[in-house]
Parts: structure tokens; sequence; C-alpha cells
């Protein structure tokens, strides 16, 4: 769900847009890092696959349709965060490279401890 959860972040970053609650909800939004203890709520009880698969999708719709409708000279706006006392700005073209970025490090983590786990491919090349 963090795939998910970051997706509906950075959109509402470069969009200025609040998200739908529901969806929010449904990928663990601000329910995983950085939150009080009284708010830290991840999933209690896995859940099934579809439900995983169906968020994060919903998450990256959302943000591949606001992109697609993007101008070339959109992309080199810049949005500034504020991290405590500090400030930074990024492009827009830098926050999707980002995105980009964090899912393939992210994939890589799970497939490497999927192999951990034992299990292997049905090819056996693993």
């Amino acid at each position: 769900m963090h795939l998910g959860e970051c997706d509906l972040g950075w959109l509402e970053t470069i969009s200025g847009e609040s998200q739908p609650d529901d969806l929010k909800k449904r990928v663990y939004y601000s329910a995983w890092f950085d939150v009080p203890p009284e708010e830290y709520a991840p999933p209690k009880e896995p859940l099934e696959v579809e439900e995983y698969i169906n968020a994060i999708t919903e998450a990256r719709q959302r943000f591949r349709q606001f992109i697609l409708n993007m101008t070339d000279e959109q992309l080199e706006d810049k949005i500034t965060r504020k991290y405590g006392d500090k400030e930074k700005s990024y492009s827009k073209k830098w926050i999707i490279y980002h995105i980009i970025e964090h899912e393939a490090h992210t994939r890589g983590q799970m497939f490497y401890l999927i192999r951990k786990a034992g299990f292997k491919s049905k090819g056996g090349n693993d």
C-alpha cells in the first residue's frame, strides 16, 4: 500500500487537490510512518490480494491521469515543500521521475525479500 500512499501524496502535492478520503483509507494513507502512536493504524489482518491491487491501481490511475493532462511547460513548475524548519523545491518533472524511481526501488526490495524467503519462480530461473 506504500506505493499507493506515495502516489496519492505526490498527486496532492503536484495538483494542489485533495484526493478522496475513501481511497486514502484503502491505501492506509498516513498510517505507516511519522504518525503519533494513537494514529498508527496499519492493517491488523492480511487483506485479500485484490484489495491491494485495486487500491494501488486506482491511486496510480489518478496520478497517471493527472500527469497525462500536463503540458511540457507545467513539468517545469516548481513545488516547495516544508520539512520542519527547512524548505525544498522540486520541479513537477522531478516528482514524476521520483515516483518511477521509488517504485523500482521498492519492487526490487520486495523481490529480494521474496527470494530470501525461499520462494522460487515457476520457471526455476531464480
